[in-house]
């Protein structure tokens, strides 16, 4: 019964995408197209996921910024599914998208965020702990984490991989 509910959910929203395609503009067809996307992130298989973001991504006259959003949204159903290689290629991916594009504040935030949990992911804990820490302060993307769980994350990599001496200087610095 609720796969069927799924199913039926699905296929409506595919109807808005042909709608959209023949009644409204590119952004609409977006719009309808990330819905897709995120509705098969939270309720369908990993290659569903993959599939449907894999369709945002062939879409025409998609901006740079839009392109680095559907990359991470496809790095966010990698790392929920503890997909590492695929995270680290899509993390990699939307990081020289946004080098080249010259991506906005907030998005470079959120692809530090990102890469740190990627790190996090593959045990690298040295390359997160930096960036954990360099986000705190502009900390953006409740939809990957909450924030009480990034500020966790970040103290639990640094009490980890930093010296003793580092963190009681840090401590009187009160960086964290």
């Amino acid at each position: 019964m609720a796969v069927a509910r799924l199913q039926v959910t699905y296929e409506q929203l595919e109807a808005k995408v042909d709608e959209a395609k023949g009644n409204a503009g590119d952004m609409e067809v977006l719009a309808a197209r990330f819905e897709v996307a995120r509705f098969a992130a939270k309720s369908l298989g990993k290659d569903l996921a993959y599939a449907a973001n894999d369709k945002l991504l062939a879409l025409p006259k998609l901006s740079s910024g839009k392109i680095i959003d559907a990359v991470m949204e496809c790095a966010r159903v990698a790392s929920f599914y503890s997909d590492t290689k695929k995270n680290g290629e899509l993390v990699d991916k939307a990081v020289k998208l946004s080098n080249e594009a010259g991506g906005d504040w907030d998005k470079r935030n959120r692809l530090k965020v990102y890469s740190a949990l990627n790190k996090l992911l593959i045990r690298d804990l040295k390359g997160a702990a930096s960036l954990l820490v360099d986000c705190i302060t502009t900390f953006s993307d409740n939809g990957f984490c909450s924030y009480t769980d990034f500020v966790i994350y970040a103290i639990l990599t640094n009490i980890l991989y930093l010296p003793r001496t580092e963190l009681k200087e840090r401590e009187n610095l009160e960086i964290f």
